[in-house]
């Protein structure tokens, strides 16, 4: 069964159509599945409240449910996409201004998962402080959630050539704020990239 990176697998992973159907276990499946994930997602996007984007995303797929076609890996990149949606429509109910600014220990904050991804150097969580929110969600959900440029552009909205070139960009926006920042080291200590570079 296809379990994709990032979505937590356990023996008895549902089907989709235990979903549709309605089954309380497979929705429980869902909610501890994704439920921080895409809270997570949501704080790579600059929301000031991720769990409400969370829970507004849970309700949208339990409505839409009924009309996905897919295996689970589609489903993943699905449920990012109405995620994605969602935070585009609360930055819309919002004063735009205010609201796309990170607020303030939203990087200290980052999901655990990324630190399992080695993103736990200082240097790096620093150099991605840099970051516009949409650099950091790319980074998110490839290295992260270990999203294909395809599902990545699905998620966003964007071509897959599209997609590949932004990811290029932020790559390149990264590795040179952690090159300019290992010039400041007096023992000229280079930071790790692991996850980043090279992928």
């Amino acid at each position: 069964m296809d379990v994709g990176a990032g979505v937590i697998a356990t023996a008895s992973q549902p089907s989709i159509r235990h979903l549709k159907d309605g089954d309380p276990v497979a929705w429980r499946w869902f909610l501890d599945s994704f439920g921080g994930l895409i809270a997570g997602y949501a704080r790579q996007k600059g929301a000031l409240d991720p769990d409400e984007i969370s829970g507004a995303t849970m309700e949208n797929v339990a409505r839409a449910i009924g009309s996905f076609e897919g295996n689970h890996r589609m489903f993943r990149s699905w449920v990012f996409s109405v995620a994605h949606s969602c935070i585009v429509d609360d930055f819309r109910r919002r004063d735009r201004r205010q609201e796309m600014a990170l607020p303030e220990g939203t990087m200290e904050r980052i999901p655990a998962p990324i630190l399992e991804e080695g993103f736990a150097d200082p240097d790096l969580i620093e150099a991605m402080r840099g970051l516009g929110e949409d650099q950091r969600s790319l980074i998110f959900l490839r290295y992260v959630m270990g999203f294909s440029m395809k599902e990545i552009g699905f998620v966003v909205d964007r071509s897959e050539a599209a997609t590949r070139l932004a990811i290029h960009r932020t790559q390149r926006a990264l590795r040179k704020r952690l090159s300019d920042a290992s010039l400041e080291h007096t023992e000229g200590r280079a930071p790790s990239v692991q996850g980043v570079d090279g992928r």
